[in-house]
């Protein structure tokens, strides 16, 4: 079953439990954010257990980056436009366990926003590189649509965006406030 997977040490099984920490953070936080009461004492405790957990499990999966796929920290580096989203993270990862309430919430957007965008910019060109040959990888040149199918997209994309956002605004302002368990 292992070899049918693949190897242990190929990066993305310590990204992906690094990932579920952060996850489980930011969904740990968003309870503090959003409860009092229980709910919100256990919440505060998961998110003080996990966040230490999270960020060791983190620098393990950059250190399995580095052995894996090094050329992802070189492009980085040769990107000055893409030094920000690199500090962003680490704010998020230094601020969040250190504020309060809704701006923890937000320190750890800030992380997994950072961390994804410096990712993907240490990545580009290259989607999802192969490892039997640099050939076969899928690139964004390569992967991309054809230019009516990327016009008919961007012009659905601005229609469903619109509905997403005034969904989502709707729901946060019928919403809005702390939830506060009952007595019954």
């Amino acid at each position: 079953m292992l070899a049918a997977i693949g190897p242990v040490w190929d990066g993305n099984e310590v990204w992906l439990i690094a990932g579920g920490g952060a996850l489980s953070v930011h969904g740990a936080l968003f309870l503090v954010f959003r409860n009092e009461g229980a709910v919100r004492e256990r919440a505060l405790w998961a998110a003080h257990v996990l966040w230490p957990t999270m960020t060791a499990l983190g620098l393990v999966a950059i250190g399995a980056t580095e052995i894996v796929r090094p050329e992802i920290y070189r492009q980085l580096l040769a990107r000055p436009w893409a030094w920000p989203l690199a500090l962003l993270a680490l704010a998020g990862l230094i601020g969040a366990p250190l504020l309060r309430d809704l701006r923890a919430f937000n320190a750890s957007s800030a992380f997994l926003a950072g961390t994804l965008a410096a990712t993907a910019a240490g990545m580009f060109p290259v989607l999802l590189p192969s490892t039997l040959d640099p050939a076969f990888a899928i690139t964004a040149a390569g992967a991309a649509a054809g230019e009516h199918s990327q016009s008919v997209a961007l012009g659905w994309w601005g229609i469903g965006i619109a509905f997403a956002l005034a969904y989502t605004a709707y729901i946060y302002r019928s919403l809005r406030g702390k939830a506060v368990a009952s007595e019954h």
